[in-house]
């Protein structure tokens, strides 16, 4: 697109390469990678909940996926170790929100809850 005898008829990705390397000779420019993370997360799941790798302690006398009471403690956030990463989801068939405004993740309890050396979790 007349961008000049030493761009023109090049490939996008050669005709990037040639303006960047006349800019750095000219010393008017560099090659410099960003990255834009506004929603990064967010965007891929955003019906569903992101699910955030993070985990809290939960106080119970019985078994919260059963509908027992519960009270999670989120002033004591923990991430979950690196070699659990990825964080594996649940499969699901209703990924429609509900009325619980954590999203559809929170409603499987089964894999919210989880017990590790005699004490319960909940993911975030």
């Amino acid at each position: 697109v007349n961008s000049g005898p030493l761009v023109d008829g090049l490939a996008t990705p050669e005709a990037k390469a040639k303006v960047v390397e006349l800019l750095a000779e000219a010393g008017r420019g560099s090659a410099k990678v960003s990255y834009k993370l506004r929603d990064w997360v967010f965007s891929r799941q955003r019906y569903w909940g992101e699910p955030i790798p993070i985990y809290f302690p939960v106080t119970t006398d019985g078994d919260p996926r059963k509908g027992d009471a519960y009270s999670i403690d989120y002033s004591q956030p923990l991430p979950v170790p690196e070699e659990e990463l990825p964080v594996a989801l649940p499969e699901l068939e209703d990924f429609q929100p509900g009325d619980d405004p954590q999203g559809c993740l929170a409603r499987v309890l089964d894999w919210r809850f989880f017990q590790r050396d005699g004490k319960w979790w909940a993911r975030e």
